[in-house]
Formats: structure tokens, C-alpha cells, sequence
């Protein structure tokens, strides 16, 4: 049995039940570092000193190796025994293009010492992804807003499917359809 109520201490119990109720889905992630070692003598084993890095194991790609990027965590969906699981994420492209401003910004900081409002210093100097900065999967570019408490603000809307993203500076990610608003369900 996992304990649920730990992994979701700091979530907002209107949101996220435990135990996890059928069609609930979490952000989540589950790793393995492996050092590769040598086995010297009598059973004892030393780190191999000619792999400079561990193997790092998850279910779900993530694109870079370092489990503190929420956003980028796989989805597990509670289901009912022998039932098939819901309908795509339809709001995971909009979370995606957000998450890859984020991450842009905050290399663009790291080189330039701020943010900028240009998408296209983001995508030529940072690493943002041409189909992010032309909005093709979403239907819409994203507009970012250099803001005072947060640093910036960057809104990204999908019209066709009635979704509205915005993530700040503060990696606060929030999407809201027609139906509903809530917060990012990544579960830290």
C-alpha cells in the first residue's frame, strides 16, 4: 500500500483525494540512480571510476536527467480494475509549451541576468522550441508579461479546445478549460 496522504500533504484537498478516486490523475515519478561498479575481491564492489555518471532510470522520458522538474513527470490515471483509462490529457500540449518557456526564461536569465518578453530571443538564444514559439500545437503563441513579483508571467491559450495556461516565474502552473480551474497536479 503507498502512503498517499504523504505524497500529497502540501496539495489542496479539494483537488487531490486520498485515497486517489477513479478518473483522478497525478503527475508522478518514480527513479533509479545506478552506478555501474567493479567488483574487486571476496564480494567487495567499488564505484567504476571510468563512468563519470550514474544511470538514471524512469518510467517516463523526461527529456533531462534531474527529478526536480515536476512538469515534465509522467500522468498515472486511478482507474477501476479492467476498465480502460479516459481520453488524452487534453490540456498536456498547453502544459507542455508552458513548461518549455519556463525552462527558456530561466536560461535566458542565467546568460542575460533577466528575462525578456521576445519569443524570439527565447527560441534563438535559449533553446525554445519553434513549434512552442509559433504556437503549431497549441493554435496560439504564447504572450509573456515581465512582472515585479514574479519575474514574468506567460499565458498560453488553446481556442479549439477551450484550455487557458499560464505559468509564472515562481514555476506556479495553472490551465483552465471550460469546465474547470485547477492548479498543476505535480505532486513534489
Amino acid at each position: 500500500a503507498l502512503p498517499f496522504e504523504d505524497y500529497v500533504k502540501n496539495e489542496d484537498s479539494q483537488r487531490v483525494h486520498t485515497p486517489p478516486i477513479v478518473g483522478e490523475k497525478w503527475r508522478i515519478n518514480f527513479s533509479r540512480v545506478q552506478w555501474r561498479v567493479k567488483r574487486l575481491a571476496h564480494g567487495i564492489y567499488a564505484k567504476d571510476k571510468s563512468y563519470h555518471d550514474p544511470d538514471n532510470w524512469v518510467w517516463q522520458p523526461m527529456g533531462v536527467v534531474n527529478m526536480h522538474l515536476p512538469e515534465r513527470w509522467g500522468y498515472v490515471e486511478f482507474a477501476q480494475e479492467n476498465k480502460k483509462p479516459s481520453k488524452d490529457l487534453v490540456d498536456w500540449t498547453v502544459r507542455q509549451a508552458l513548461s518549455a518557456v519556463y525552462n527558456a526564461q530561466v536560461t535566458y536569465a542565467k546568460l542575460y541576468g533577466g528575462f525578456t518578453m521576445s519569443l524570439k530571443a527565447l527560441q534563438s538564444q535559449a533553446g525554445l522550441p519553434r513549434w512552442v514559439r509559433e504556437g503549431t500545437c497549441t493554435n496560439d503563441v504564447p504572450v509573456i508579461k515581465l512582472h515585479i513579483e514574479y519575474g514574468f508571467i506567460v499565458t498560453i491559450s488553446d481556442h479549439k479546445r477551450s484550455i487557458t495556461g499560464e505559468i509564472r516565474g515562481d514555476r506556479l502552473l495553472t490551465v483552465k478549460t471550460k469546465y474547470r480551474e485547477f492548479p498543476s497536479t505535480d505532486i513534489q
